[in-house]
């Protein structure tokens, strides 16, 4: 009985073992295992190493690029692979592990030279599709109120919206930083306005999505797009904006502040949030 049953369960991890890696868009929230395959701004990594959360694939040496990953050539006995290679075998697409030549890929060798991409589809090539799905232009009417319109409800104004997807045209993860920053101020703003005598204790959440906000508009390298002259030409346009602002700093100053991701329940809350906008842009750069 014993026999059988380490027999039953060698086969089952043998067929798991050959369903090889999938390949899956890159989340900046997600820590990687030595060996996953992600795309990123439409080029495939091949992850040397384990991979901390927010370590982008091109700023890391721990990241190899694929090269020709969406034109695979066919495996060639005689040639030298490199980690991270990629080739065609038996119509099938295979990655190096590890330096190899003269050793075939074999999808059912899960400890092989070789590791099989299960889920293998050629990358396209985004177009600049954002510019082409903006909400309109709001003009005078975006300024007659604090909030602006926002006609897409996404909560962003539409000439915030316009504005970044302008500066940041072809890199959605640079421009998720900017969006969710911007959207995390939004919230603050129209909370507050819906009662303006809350506390600071009242309103502390939404000062966690400011600092969840400001983390990510460093991680995103957004600041190296759009600088903080930029940014509050951007968003205070308006001297109602303005004097919202100035009034909300005067119920925050002198009060403690710790960073969003000292709490459990907002690092959860707003980690998710952010990945929500980045998946957001990615599928409008499609």
């Amino acid at each position: 009985m014993l026999k059988n049953v380490v027999l039953i369960l060698f086969a089952f991890a043998s067929f798991a073992f050959s369903a090889g890696v999938l390949v899956e868009e890159w989340n900046a929230n997600k820590a990687y295992k030595i060996e996953d395959i992600v795309v990123y701004k439409s080029e495939a990594y091949f992850a040397k190493q384990n991979v901390s959360a927010g370590n982008v694939p091109d700023q890391s040496n721990i990241w190899k690029k694929i090269v020709d990953y969406s034109n695979p050539k066919d495996y060639k006995q005689d040639l030298v692979y490199d980690i991270g290679d990629i080739t065609k075998y038996n119509g099938e697409i295979y990655v190096a592990r590890h330096w190899v030549s003269n050793t075939h890929p074999n999808k059912n060798d899960p400890w092989g030279a070789w590791i099989f991409i299960n889920n293998y589809a050629p990358i396209t090539t985004p177009k600049t599709g954002p510019i082409a799905k903006l909400p309109p232009h709001p003009g005078a009417a975006g300024k007659k109120t604090i909030l602006g319109i926002d006609s897409d409800g996404d909560g962003i104004r539409d000439d915030i919206q316009i504005a970044i997807t302008k500066l940041i045209p072809d890199d959605p993860y640079v421009r998720a930083g900017a969006m969710f920053a911007f959207k995390m101020h939004q919230e603050l703003f129209k909370t507050f306005l819906s009662d303006t005598t809350q506390s600071f204790e009242k309103l502390y959440p939404y000062f966690m999505g400011i600092s969840a906000g400001n983390k990510y508009w460093i991680t995103c390298k957004t600041e190296d797009v759009i600088s903080d002259d930029e940014y509050d030409v951007l968003w205070y346009n308006t001297k109602e904006r303005f004097l919202l602002s100035e009034k909300i700093d005067d119920l925050a100053n002198g009060k403690a502040f710790q960073v969003y991701e000292d709490y459990p329940e907002y690092k959860e809350k707003y980690d998710k949030e952010f990945q929500k906008v980045y998946e957001r842009e990615m599928e409008r750069q499609k």
